[in-house]
């Protein structure tokens, strides 16, 4: 319902661009080949919105000084409750995790799709990483500009924009990958995050879903 918790905001590849003014003029002179640039470190993006929702995600009973359990039904009928913010805890360790790997495992669906729709356009046998991405773009780019020169149009393949806009899309859960692995790194020190993972038992993250069981109290009709 709130795009804000699922959005980062890139800049315009060109504000001030215009529609050719002819359908003859080639895809290559028009601001929409060129491939989109950011800074990371210079993007907009709240990430509040979705580390609260990976917070009670992986929430666990021994949270808030083993109150965890009666924090949420306090709340139960409070719309707009979210779950209290930590510091440098177990908690804000798992929900930041949460947040890179949620990343993580979106650019890698992204990154499988392109792999398997998209790699007809460059001599590529995977797309493994946004560099790639790019260089599919970039080939998608050429053959839209041959087609220009030959057909003397300037309609865009289907394969070529879903490659533009997916590039959009990997570059913005990159950002929040960044986002959650310097967070880590300067709230947790130089201590990698592995270690944490392996040595103690309250920052261990679950490598699979809780199983329906688990969940089948709070599906039954209050």
């Amino acid at each position: 319902r709130n795009s804000k918790r699922w959005h980062v905001f890139l800049s315009p590849r060109s504000p001030k661009a215009k529609p050719p003014q002819q359908s003859t003029i080639l895809a290559s002179t028009t601001p929409a080949m060129r491939i989109p640039k950011f800074a990371p470190s210079r993007v907009q993006f709240d990430a509040n919105p979705i580390m609260a929702t990976c917070r009670l995600i992986v929430m666990t009973h021994f949270d808030y000084d083993e109150n965890a359990t009666s924090v949420l039904s306090d709340n139960l009928h409070e719309a707009s409750f979210v779950p209290p913010r930590t510091e440098g805890d177990a908690l804000q360790f798992r929900e930041l995790m949460c947040v890179l790997r949620f990343a993580d495992m979106a650019l890698k669906s992204f990154f499988a799709w392109s792999t398997k729709n998209l790699d007809g356009a460059m001599a590529t046998k995977k797309i493994a990483s946004i560099e790639d991405q790019i260089e599919l773009v970039k080939a998608l780019n050429e053959k839209e500009r041959l087609k220009a020169e030959q057909h003397h149009g300037n309609e865009y393949s289907s394969d070529w924009q879903v490659a533009h806009l997916h590039l959009a899309e990997m570059q913005a859960l990159q950002v929040v990958k960044e986002v959650a692995a310097r967070m880590i790194q300067s709230i947790f020190g130089a201590e990698d995050s592995q270690t944490l993972l392996n040595s103690k038992p309250e920052y261990s993250m679950r490598q699979a879903p809780c199983p329906m069981s688990y969940q089948a109290a709070l599906l039954k009709p209050s």
